[in-house]
C-alpha cells in the first residue's frame, strides 16, 4: 500500500483538510504488521527473492512518509506562527471594533498552533511505534 502523496499546495489555513491529509497518509504506519507480512513472504514463497532488499524498500517507504509528514507539519507552524506575529502586530494599529475580530482570528490561530506542535508529537509515537515493530536485522539502512 502505498502512502498518499502530499501535496505541497496543501492549505496549512484549513486544519481539518491537513488533519484529514496527515490520516491519510499515516495510513502506511496504521498498517505495519500487515506491511511487514505482505513484503516478508513465508518461507515457502521466500525462494528467489532478495528479502534485503524488499526489508529496504519497506524501510526507505515508512521513512519517506515519516520525513513527509513532519515536513508539512513544520511548515504549517511556521505559517501559523507568521500569522499570529502579524495579527498581534496589526492590533496594535486597529480601532477596538476591528481588534475584536482581530482578537478572534489570532485566538484562533494560537489554537491551531498548538494543535499542530501536538501533531509533531503524535508524528514521533508513530515513528517509534513502526521502528519497535519493524527491527531490521541490519541497521545499514
Amino acid at each position: 500500500m502505498d502512502a498518499p502523496k502530499f501535496s505541497e499546495n496543501l492549505p496549512c489555513r484549513d486544519y481539518l483538510e491537513f488533519t484529514e491529509a496527515l490520516e491519510k497518509m499515516r495510513q502506511i504506519d496504521n498498517k505495519i504488521i500487515f506491511e511487514l507480512n505482505m513484503t516478508i513472504p513465508t518461507n515457502s514463497f521466500s525462494q528467489n527473492m532478495d528479502l534485503s532488499e524488499r526489508c529496504k524498500g519497506l524501510y526507505q517507504k515508512l521513512r519517506n512518509a515519516y520525513d513527509i509528514r513532519q515536513a508539512a507539519i513544520v511548515k504549517c507552524i511556521g505559517e501559523s506562527q507568521t500569522n499570529i506575529l502579524k495579527y498581534k502586530s496589526d492590533m496594535k494599529e486597529l480601532k477596538d471594533l476591528d481588534a475584536v475580530k482581530l482578537k478572534k482570528k489570532l485566538r484562533s490561530e494560537e489554537a491551531k498552533l498548538k494543535s499542530l506542535q501536538s501533531e509533531l508529537n503524535v508524528e514521533e509515537v508513530f515513528y517509534e511505534r513502526c521502528r519497535n515493530v519493524y527491527k531490521p536485522e541490519s541497521a545499514h539502512f
